[in-house]
């Protein structure tokens, strides 16, 4: 991590755990956990959407697989090849998209395909709820 560059640590030697986020310009650009991982998933999910709340930053260091309240979750991993997630696609699918334009816009489903079935299925309930939503 680069020195200078604001810094969150936690250590607790008398338990082997060791925190460290890098924060910079309210983005998080690197994490180092160990001892105790919980965090991991979210943390992650900060680092790749930028969103870095004040009340994220509170809670940055704590032992939660969850975000704390007010801190926004992608939601379930549907393709884990290409790390696409239910709430990316249903979005997608609200706003008009059928399956290929998942494929082409997301790139989900296009590398082993075994998410493919779930995408079909998100693609149906968005269609179904669109078309029962419009009024004439």
């Amino acid at each position: 991590m680069s020195s200078g560059a604001p810094l969150i640590t936690y250590e607790d030697k008398a338990h082997d755990i060791s925190k460290r986020v890098l924060v910079e310009n309210k983005n998080v650009t690197g994490v180092r956990l160990v001892g105790e991982t919980l965090a991991t998933q979210w943390l992650r999910e900060v680092m790749v959407n930028g969103n870095f709340t004040d009340e994220l930053r509170r809670w940055a260091l704590a032992p939660l697989k969850e975000p704390p309240v007010g801190g926004v979750g992608r939601g379930k991993i549907v393709c884990v090849c290409l790390d696409v997630s239910e709430k990316e696609i249903i979005e997608t699918l609200e706003a008009g998209a059928d399956l290929e334009t998942l494929k082409n816009k997301l790139k989900c489903g296009t590398e082993c395909g075994s998410c493919i079935p779930e995408l079909k299925a998100f693609e149906v309930k968005c269609s179904t709820f669109n078309v029962g939503s419009v009024s004439d």
